[in-house]
């Protein structure tokens, strides 16, 4: 079976690339999933020491309402929202 010189390629990215994609894909679907997480009025950032003190501030003072508003703040990283999130999973400080 001879195929398209352009259906060819595609199938060779495919198979190079396609566990690349699909772990990309589920990175995002945990970030919207992420973007849902709601954060309770219990929990008090200058409570939290796994926070960076950079966080503890910003966070305690724009008060964001779910992880994903959270996210976009300025100066506040990936693992500053992976360890609220845990917070909140545990459901305790």
């Amino acid at each position: 079976m001879d195929l398209p010189e352009e259906v060819r390629a595609q199938i060779e990215i495919l198979a190079r690339y396609g566990g690349y994609v699909e772990q990309e894909e589920r990175g995002a679907k945990k970030a919207r999933e992420a973007e849902m997480v709601r954060i309770p009025a219990w929990v008090e950032y200058a409570r939290i020491p796994a926070l960076r003190f950079e966080a503890r501030e910003k966070l305690g003072r724009i008060r964001p309402e779910d992880l994903g508003q959270m996210a976009r703040i300025p100066g506040i990283t990936p693992a500053d929202v992976a360890v609220l999130a845990v917070v909140i999973k545990r459901g305790r400080l």
